[in-house]
């Protein structure tokens, strides 16, 4: 347990009473294990070093001779930096890629709605018509209108839109 904790101290810069506020061990208690007669530590202290250090509970218990076998493999410490720093990148990695979502989303989002209005409008005659007239004519019929409006094929009064329904939900986006 003496040569734990050293090396625990050791790796990760911390003294005696850092280790006691963390864990809640009182720090003459870590003292004595540190000691040249380190006694053997209580179950109950042992309970409340583990998430401190970040061992498993069992680890220390077999560590001090409570539980038999051997103690759980540590993970390579260069591995885990690896890992760390794999796993902040691909999380800086994520968070930009969302903020490009959402932004082309609401560019997005706003052609639509800028179609919508503007299709809408013209169907009302409140634009002027678009270059290309949704109506066509045909040598063999009258007028048919091909707009979103109108159904297809329709042929409504110069062309106009025939669908009270399509016309009615657009008002509220013409304004």
């Amino acid at each position: 347990m003496k040569e734990f904790l050293e090396a625990w101290l050791a790796r990760t810069g911390s003294n005696q009473a850092q280790l006691s506020r963390a864990s809640g061990v009182p720090q003459n208690v870590i003292s004595r294990w540190l000691g040249d007669a380190p006694p053997r530590p209580s179950l109950k202290n042992l309970a409340k070093l583990a998430p401190a250090v970040g061992v498993p509970y069992e680890d220390l218990l077999r560590l001090c001779g409570y539980l038999p076998g051997p103690l759980s493999p540590q993970p390579d410490q260069r591995r885990q930096v690896m890992h760390e720093t794999l796993d902040a990148w691909l999380n800086a990695v994520g968070a930009a890629y969302e903020a490009f979502f959402w932004q082309a989303l609401t560019i997005q989002a706003q052609l639509v709605t800028d179609l919508i209005r503007g299709i809408s409008r013209a169907a009302l005659g409140l634009e002027q018509q678009p270059a290309e007239p949704a109506i066509s004519t045909s040598e063999s019929g009258p007028l048919a209108c091909s707009c979103v409006f109108c159904r297809p094929g329709a042929a409504g009064p110069e062309g106009g839109p025939t669908d009270t329904l399509a016309i009615l939900l657009a008002l509220p986006l013409a304004v």
